[in-house]
């Protein structure tokens, strides 16, 4: 008997599992974080590397870090695609940092 198709509560907490795996990741990796408020643009997060240890290159010169933008998108493993509004896209495709879709499938709403 399938289950129905999640609305609501049941999205929001689907997303907030797939927000809260991206943050242990990053976490986990030792990278930093900011979480986009308010979520309007299809930007969830942008996640950003360390900066260059200091060397030889003066601190005014070197270069910034590298930073991501993240949207999340969290879906039942049952399905096998996500879907993304096509302003958001382009938004995505605009910003002249790297920007990712990053998709978790998780089993259930538990």
């Amino acid at each position: 008997m399938s289950r129905p198709v999640p609305t609501g509560d049941d999205l929001d907490r689907m997303g907030a599992k797939g927000e809260n795996h991206l943050e242990k990741l990053c976490l986990d990796a030792g990278l930093k974080f900011s979480k986009v408020q308010p979520d309007k643009t299809g930007k969830d997060y942008i996640v950003e590397f360390d900066l260059e240890p200091p060397g030889h290159t003066p601190l005014d010169r070197r270069p910034p870090p590298l930073q991501i933008v993240v949207q999340v998108k969290t879906i039942l493993a049952k399905n096998d695609s996500a879907k993304v509004s096509l302003s958001v896209a382009e938004r995505l495709a605009k910003d002249t940092r790297p920007a990712i879709i990053l998709i978790f499938k998780i089993v259930d709403l538990r």
